[in-house]
């Protein structure tokens, strides 16, 4: 809502990214977030989260509760093109694999247009 407020009758170039881990971490349902601020999302950072809560640990997407599929259909019911990054922090900050699992999550969501 704060940044509904402050980007209100400003250039369409203004806006915010989408913080999916902050958001779940606080206790918000992200794809409500998302709608919320449609039209103003320049990029996004994706992360999955064990649950909501700060003792969340992240995990592959589409594994947690950030509800990974529901922010990808927003995003594309929106014509949001991007840039998304990815954020796998604390024990997958360095797992290869679970970072090759988050990247065929997407590729699969995308081969399903």
């Amino acid at each position: 809502n704060y940044i509904l407020e402050i980007t209100k009758d400003r250039d369409p170039r203004i806006g915010a990214c989408a913080d999916i881990g902050h958001w779940v971490t606080s206790g918000l349902k992200a794809v409500d977030c998302v709608k919320l601020l449609k039209g103003r999302i320049m990029s996004s950072h994706m992360k999955d989260r064990s649950e909501a809560s700060h003792n969340g640990k992240d995990v592959v997407w589409g594994t947690g509760v950030s509800d990974v599929k529901a922010v990808l259909d927003e995003y594309r019911a929106q014509g949001f093109e991007g840039p998304i990054s990815a954020e796998l922090e604390n024990a997958l900050s360095n797992d290869l694999e679970a970072t090759k699992q988050c990247i065929a999550y997407v590729r699969e969501y995308g081969a399903k247009k």
